[in-house]
């Protein structure tokens, strides 16, 4: 059965630079990135980008994302990812956001779940996860959660917050602040207050609101199915080769007829296993 929505698509203009690259996932058991898939972007507007171990690539709807990957956004666009546990997180517009460390307690839920938002805006909606594992870092401190939806804008060296359902426990250097259900506040370094932001907040995330939260299951059930290669997301750039297969104890890449070997379904090949269809 093919796994779904881990591909990250090579951008044209980078293919062929990145031929080698991908060449090499076909002799190796070890993942590309050294981050876990942690989640799925679900809708991205514009143009959004991940950083991991030195490589920068598009993430398009339907792209994995990775524990350790900075996922950010231009002024103009943003993007929805659903991480395994069901955790929302909408990344506004001119963002940078760290999926910083993820430890799992389960097949879908975290132990340790810890972000860091060092510029932009981002709506955080918690899954299912026991809520004391999430941690969301930023230049001035860092906010826990319990059972909660909140939005955070980083404005050069203040934090302004919105819980919009249940509450966040924020702490910096001068100490620590629960904020509720409907309450607003301000962070800096070393001062945290109550603040009238109001839910208009969440309009640096997502204009014309964020909408219901997506679970990770719906997500996946959703968006595109890609080949893989032991559990390696296969490049688009290998597709457009014609490569269909590969050597399961050597690495070794076999061909095909025509460009649509990612669309292939037939034979048992374990770059292209045969679907469940």
């Amino acid at each position: 059965m093919r796994q779904k929505n881990q591909w990250r698509g090579f951008a044209p203009v980078r293919a062929l630079a990145h031929v080698g690259l991908a060449l090499s996932l076909l002799a190796s058991t070890t993942p590309a990135f050294a981050g876990d898939d942690v989640g799925v972007a679900v809708t991205v507007r514009n143009e959004v980008t991940g950083k991991l171990q030195s490589q920068t690539l598009r993430i398009d709807s339907g792209s994995a994302v990775f524990g350790k990957e900075i996922v950010k956004t231009n002024p103009d666009s943003s993007a929805k990812i659903v991480l395994k546990d069901n955790t929302n997180l909408n990344v506004g517009p001119n963002s940078s956001l760290t999926l910083d460390k993820f430890v799992f307690s389960g097949e879908n839920d975290y132990q340790k779940a810890a972000f860091n938002l060092t510029k932009g805006a981002l709506r955080f909606t918690s899954g299912q996860s026991d809520k004391r594992a999430y941690e969301m870092k930023t230049p001035v401190g860092t906010i826990g959660v319990r059972g909660t939806q909140y939005t955070i804008a980083v404005v050069g060296n203040t934090v302004r917050g919105y819980v919009s359902e249940g509450e966040v426990t924020v702490c910096n250097e001068g100490g620590c602040k629960t904020f509720h259900e409907g309450e607003s506040f301000t962070m800096t370094p070393k001062t945290v207050e109550a603040a009238n932001w109001g839910s208009g907040l969440e309009g640096t995330v997502c204009q014309g609101g964020c909408g219901e939260a997506t679970s990770y299951s719906t997500a996946m059930n959703t968006t595109t199915t890609v080949p893989t290669i032991n559990g390696i997301p296969l490049p688009a750039v290998l597709a457009g080769l014609g490569i269909a297969g590969a050597g399961a104890a050597a690495g070794v890449a076999g061909s095909n007829n025509g460009s649509n070997a990612s669309n292939d379904n037939s034979g048992s090949s374990p770059l292209f296993p045969a679907s469940d269809q």
